[in-house]
C-alpha cells in the first residue's frame, strides 16, 4: 500500500481531497494535516512514500517543510500545490519539490500524477537507490530559467520575443543556442548571431529541451576522476543520440520527445557520477575488462541499471511519460511492448548506432557496449533502414568538410 501526507492549511481543501481519494483506500493510505508542523509529527511517527503540500501556509510554508522532509527521508516524492500568485515563493521551491500543480487543483490531474508516481516505484524498487535519486535537486543548475521558459511556452499566446527574453537572462543559455544552429546538428548551419533568429529556426520545444539538459549537465558535478568517464563526453554524446533519435522518427509528434528522451537518456550515468563515483568507477572498470554489455555489469554490481535510475528520476520531476519510458528502457527496448517507431525505439537504436560510430572514430568516453537488440529491431521492421540510419548519423557526427 502506497501511503501519501496531504498538508493544507484550508479545511475545504482537504474535505475535497478526502471525498476525491476516498475510492483508491484499498491501494491508497491516506493521512490529511493541517500544517507543517502537524505534517512533520506525522512523518515523525509514521513512513510516507509521497507529500503533497499547498505552497502558502501561515508559520511554514512548503518550500521549508519539503526542505525538512527532504532532509529526513530523501526517498519521499516531494509535490507542491500552488496558486498563480506564489511565483517567487515557487521559485525558491524549487530545489525541494520533484513536481509542482496548480491550485485550485485538477482531480484528474492530480490523481493521474499521483498514479504515475505510484508506477514509478516499481521501476526503481531498491530502498537505497530510492534514496540516492530523490535526494537529487527536483530541477538541476539553472532552475529559475527552464520553470520560467515551461511557464511561458504553456500558453498558447505565446510569442517569440517573449520566449528570447527569458534566454537572455542567460548569457551560457544563449551560446549554447547560437551554438547549435550554427551546427550541422540540425540541417541548419545558419551563420547567425541573432539569438530571435535562432530561436524561430530550432522551435520552441528544442529549446525547453536544451535548457533542461544543458541545466541537468550542470548541476551534476564529478565528484572524483572516474577512468573511462567524461562529463563533456557524455555531452556530445547526449546531443548526437538526441539527433540521431530524432532522425530517425522523423517528423511528427514523436520528434520532440525523441529528442529530448536522447537527450537525457544517461541522465543516470550523471547521478551515479556525481553521488557514486566510485561505484561507478568500478562498474566501468568491470565493463572494459570483460567486453560485457554495460548494463549486465550495472545490475550485478548495483542491482539496477543507469537507465532505470534516470527513469526514475525524471519520472519524479514529473516530466512526459513518454520521455520516461524511452529514458528508462533505452537498452531494453522490448519490455516497451508491441514494438513501435516511437521515442523509445529511436533512442535504443541512435545510441547504439553513435557508440558504435564514436568508437570508430576514437573519441574521448567510456567504450561502454551499446548493441541493437537485433530481435526487436526485427519486430519494428526496419532493419532495410540501419544502414541509411547510420550514414545519416555518421555525417551528423563527422560532417563532410
Amino acid at each position: 500500500m502506497t501511503r501519501l501526507l496531504f498538508v493544507d492549511d484550508e479545511p475545504f481543501v482537504r474535505d475535497a481531497l478526502r471525498r476525491l481519494l476516498r475510492r483508491r483506500r484499498p491501494e491508497w493510505d491516506t493521512v490529511f494535516s493541517d500544517g507543517g508542523p502537524a505534517a512533520l509529527e506525522e512523518m515523525a511517527s509514521s513512513e510516507f512514500d509521497i507529500v503533497v503540500s499547498d505552497m502558502r501556509m501561515p508559520g511554514m510554508d512548503g518550500a521549508e517543510l519539503l526542505s525538512q522532509i527532504r532532509d529526513r527521508d530523501p526517498s519521499v516524492v516531494r509535490i507542491i500545490l500552488s496558486g498563480q500568485s506564489d511565483r517567487e515563493a515557487v521559485l525558491r521551491a524549487v530545489k525541494v519539490a520533484h513536481q509542482f500543480l496548480a491550485k485550485p487543483f485538477d482531480p484528474p490531474e492530480l490523481e493521474a500524477t499521483l498514479d504515475r508516481v505510484c508506477g514509478l516505484r516499481e521501476l526503481l524498487s531498491d530502498q537505497a537507490l530510492q534514496d540516492l535519486v530523490g535526494g537529487v535537486q527536483s530541477l538541476p543548475s539553472t532552475p529559475r530559467l527552464y520553470t520560467l521558459l515551461v511557464e511561458q511556452l504553456s500558453r498558447p499566446e505565446t510569442s517569440l520575443d517573449e520566449v528570447v527574453e527569458i534566454l537572455k537572462q542567460d548569457p551560457a543559455m544563449c551560446s549554447k543556442v547560437l551554438q547549435m544552429v550554427r551546427s550541422a546538428f540540425f540541417g541548419t548551419r545558419l551563420d547567425t548571431v541573432n539569438i530571435e533568429e535562432a530561436v524561430a529556426r530550432l522551435g520552441f520545444n528544442i529549446i525547453k529541451s536544451l535548457a533542461l539538459t544543458a541545466g541537468v549537465f550542470a548541476a551534476f558535478k564529478q565528484a572524483d576522476v572516474i577512468p573511462g568517464f567524461s562529463i563533456g563526453a557524455e555531452q556530445r554524446h547526449a546531443l548526437m543520440v538526441a539527433r540521431a533519435a530524432q532522425l530517425i522518427v522523423g517528423h511528427g509528434p514523436v520528434a520532440d520527445d525523441a529528442f529530448m528522451a536522447g537527450m537525457l537518456h544517461d541522465v543516470g550515468k550523471l547521478v551515479l557520477a556525481s553521488k557514486k563515483p566510485q561505484l561507478l568507477a568500478q562498474v566501468l572498470g568491470q565493463v572494459q575488462q570483460s567486453s560485457r554489455p554495460l548494463p549486465e555489469v550495472e545490475h550485478q554490481i548495483i542491482g539496477s541499471g543507469h537507465a532505470e535510475i534516470g527513469g526514475y528520476l525524471l519520472g519524479i520531476w514529473g516530466l512526459p511519460c513518454t520521455v520516461v519510458t524511452a529514458v528508462a528502457n533505452h537498452h531494453a527496448p522490448a519490455r516497451n511492448t508491441p514494438p513501435k517507431l516511437d521515442s523509445v525505439a529511436a533512442v535504443h537504436i541512435g545510441d547504439a548506432l553513435v557508440r558504435e560510430l564514436e568508437r570508430d572514430s576514437s573519441s574521448e568516453g567510456v567504450a561502454a557496449i551499446a548493441t541493437i537488440d537485433e530481435s526487436y529491431v526485427a519486430a519494428l521492421g526496419v532493419e532495410d533502414k540501419l544502414s541509411a540510419w547510420r550514414d545519416s548519423i555518421g555525417e551528423i557526427i563527422c560532417p563532410p568538410t
